[in-house]
Parts: structure tokens; C-alpha cells; sequence
């Protein structure tokens, strides 16, 4: 689902659209690949065989230097799939009017992923400039998760995307690489599996045992993809990027890397390192604000069919006695701190073990929900409570994935505070 998943976009909603695969008919056989805001469709299979990584570094070449020669007069229609969803919807339809947009966003919305070369970032772009000279060239975390994240702007590369697509790979100009994929059809943990399994391969620079083109004489050039552009797809345009930059600026994301100690801490002490890093969120945030709110983490429940995740909850009656503790407003002592942290710790550990065990209450409500709305039955009261929308506003919303390489993932914020 990773390679033959697409968002298209609705008016009312948006349709999760899967392609073809081995037991339904022909598989996708080409990627898109972006390259100053300009699309070029790549056969990565041509006549049954797979292309060489030395048939597929010429082609990119090729791309290059055809993209080079239009990136002047090159339209920005990436820069749509940044807007609103309904926004979006309707811009499709406009480029669906005609023919040429009709047949450059079929091979788009049946490629099997975006690759997107983007132009490189200056250190300009830093979170930190730093101050030891081996590093003063070298760009920073944060810099290179914002480029995957959002591009820096229509000005830079974040119109050399197509968001619509499950999976898109970055590579910058500098080095810097990385992807950007879209989350209905999988979650984390599956696309960090496939980004290690990537890494492994190069690290090998093994082959798979598939018949292989060897002479460019047979590969096809790449084809690029001329999307007729209006004065009112123009405007479109010009309105996604205006959302795109306002989003933008409305996240702030910063990347720390820890060198304290690690997981091995914790399980040292007996403590799930999981449930240790929700406590130490809890703790800053109440350091912060003097109070706790609900708190989201994501909790696999893959064990079961069709399932996905569910919500594992920090936010509980012990997190915050530990925490009036720790801030000096119940009296404690160092050995009460204690106690009152591995009480918090243990509860946080059953609910973990409950939600990823099937009995969360998040998926639960929603279920009743859902129930009631596709009955066509009134919505019970208890959905429409405030108290009901307290607890599901999701100020802290968090993620941990695990990863074998030097490798992370963010998001942006699922409320507006």
C-alpha cells in the first residue's frame, strides 16, 4: 500500500485510492521525479526488466538537464496539493477540464512514488549556527527535517512536491535526504522499517536477481509532463501558497538530540523508556503552563485485523501528583519524588499495556460514534459535551518510533495551540 496508494482529494472528502497489484493487473512501472517544480515520468521498468542503478543515474541526469534548460518558465503546480483539501479539490477539477492536465495527473496519482529533487539549503536556514569550525559548514537537524517537513516556502522547494502521493523521497542538492509521506494509508513504524531496509540495501549494494536493461540504447528518455496552465489556475496557485507560507509560519519544530543517556537507563531501573519520555513531557509541559492536558501517543494495534493504532493517554491523576512534587507545590523529599514517579511510571505502563491489548477507549467512542452516523441516528449527547472536547483536543500529541540507523520523524501540530 506504501507504492499504490493515492489521496485524491473531494469536495466533501477525500478518497484513499489503491492501484493495481500483482492479483488485480498491471503494477505501476514508473516514478514521478521533481525537479525545480517540474514533473518527469521515469520507467523504472522497461520490458519486463528493471532498470540498473547506472541506467536509472543517467536517466536522472537527463532529467536534470532538461529541467534546467525550462526552470526559468517553470509553473508551480505542486504548490496546489499544499492547499486546503476542499480548496485543492476543486483546483483538480479545473485541470481535469482538459485533456494534456487529465493525462499528467493519471501518470502522477499511478506512480509508484515521488522522488523530488530539490535545490540545497543554505546554513542560513539553522536552527543554531555552531561555533566549532568541523561543523560550520554542515547543516543541522531541524534545518533538514523543516526541508522534509514543508520545504521552506514556494520560493524555495515547497512547491517541488506533490503531497497527494503516499511516498515522497527528498534528496537535496547538499546532501540532506529524506521523505515526506502522507499518513492514511500506513503508519510510522512500517514506512521506518522500509527507510532501514533502503539503508541496509545501499549499505550491501545488493542486487535483486531480475533481468536487467544494459544499454541505454533500449531505455526510453524520460518523459516530462506539460500541464496546461489558466489565468484562473494561476490564481489557484497563488492561494495555495499563500496557505502553504501561512502554515509555515504557524509551526515552529525543533529537533534535540539527547546525549545525556539513552534507553539503557531506564530499563536499568526498570522502567519502560517509552513510558519515561511521556513522564519527562508531562513534567516540562506542566514546568511550563502549571497544569496538564490531554496528551496523545500513538499505540500500535496491528496485532489485530485491519487495525491501526489507538491513543495511548500520558495525561493521568499520578503523572500530575509527581508533578506538583517535582515543582515544589506538595511537599516531598527526594524519596517521595521517587515513589510518586514510579507510581506514575507503573500506571503509565497499564495503560500502555491496556490500549495496545485492544482496550483503549479513544477507537471504542469512536466506534459508537460512527455507529450512530452511519445509522443515520442522532448523535448521543456525550460526543457534543465539552467535557467530551476537552479530552480529545490533543495539545501534546506524540509519537515514538523506534529506528535502528541515525534516522527520526516529525509532524506538525494537530491543534491550533
Amino acid at each position: 500500500r506504501l507504492f499504490c496508494t493515492y489521496r485524491e482529494p473531494g469536495i466533501e472528502r477525500d478518497r484513499l485510492a489503491s492501484h493495481a497489484d500483482r492479483n488485480e493487473g498491471q503494477m505501476p512501472q514508473h516514478i514521478i521525479v521533481i525537479y525545480k517544480n517540474q514533473f518527469f515520468v521515469l520507467d523504472v521498468v522497461v520490458d519486463s526488466a528493471r532498470l540498473s542503478n547506472d541506467n536509472i543515474y543517467t536517466q536522472l541526469k537527463r532529467i536534470v538537464s532538461m529541467a534546467e534548460d525550462g526552470a526559468t518558465y517553470a509553473e508551480k503546480v505542486g504548490i496546489l496539493t499544499a492547499a486546503n483539501r476542499t480548496t485543492w479539490a476543486k483546483s483538480r477539477q479545473l485541470l481535469l477540464e482538459d485533456e494534456t492536465n487529465r493525462a499528467c495527473l493519471e501518470k502522477i496519482e499511478d506512480c509508484i512514488f515521488v522522488l523530488c529533487l530539490d535545490d540545497a539549503i543554505p546554513i542560513a536556514f539553522n536552527h543554531q549556527r555552531s561555533f566549532d569550525e568541523t561543523q560550520s559548514n554542515l547543516r543541522d537537524d531541524t534545518s533538514m527535517a523543516l526541508q522534509m517537513l514543508h520545504g521552506f516556502g514556494a520560493d524555495v522547494n515547497s512547491a517541488n512536491r506533490w503531497y497527494d502521493k503516499t511516498m515522497q523521497f527528498v534528496i537535496s542538492a547538499d546532501g540532506a535526504c529524506g521523505l515526506n509521506y502522507e499518513h492514511s494509508p500506513s503508519e510510522g513504524i512500517a514506512v521506518v522499517q522500509l527507510i532501514e531496509h533502503l539503508l541496509k540495501y545501499m549499505e550491501e549494494i545488493r542486487q535483486r536477481k531480475l533481468p536487467r536493461l544494459m544499454t541505454m540504447r533500449e531505455v526510453p528518455f524520460p518523459q516530462q509532463l506539460n500541464f496546461k496552465v489558466t489565468d484562473t489556475i494561476r490564481q489557484e496557485m497563488e492561494g495555495a501558497t499563500e496557505h502553504m507560507h501561512k502554515m509555515i509560519d504557524s509551526v515552529d519544530l525543533y529537533v534535540l538530540r539527547f546525549n545525556e543517556f539513552g534507553k539503557e537507563f531506564p530499563k536499568s531501573q526498570n522502567m519502560s523508556p517509552d513510558c519515561f519520555i511521556q513522564l519527562a513531557i508531562q513534567l516540562a509541559y506542566y514546568k511550563i503552563y502549571n497544569h496538564l492536558v490531554s496528551t496523545y501517543e500513538s499505540a500500535s494495534i496491528r496485532r489485530f485485523r485491519l487495525g491501526r493504532v489507538d491513543n495511548i493517554r500520558a495525561c493521568s491523576i499520578e503523572a500530575q501528583e509527581w508533578c506538583k512534587a517535582m515543582v515544589g507545590q506538595t511537599p516531598a523529599d527526594d524519596e517521595k519524588k521517587i515513589e510518586l514517579f514510579r507510581a506514575a511510571i507503573k500506571q503509565q505502563a497499564d495503560i500502555l499495556r491496556r490500549t495496545i491489548l485492544g482496550h483503549g477507549m479513544d477507537n471504542h467512542l469512536l466506534g459508537l460514534k460512527q455507529i450512530a452516523v452511519h445509522n443515520n441516528l442522532p448523535v448521543p449527547t456525550l460526543f457534543t459535551d465539552e467535557a467530551y472536547q476537552r479530552v480529545h483536543h490533543f495539545t501534546l500529541s506524540t509519537s515514538q518510533v523506534p529506528t535502528v540507523g541515525d534516522s527520526f520523524m516529525c509532524y506538525g501540530p494537530v491543534v491550533p495551540d
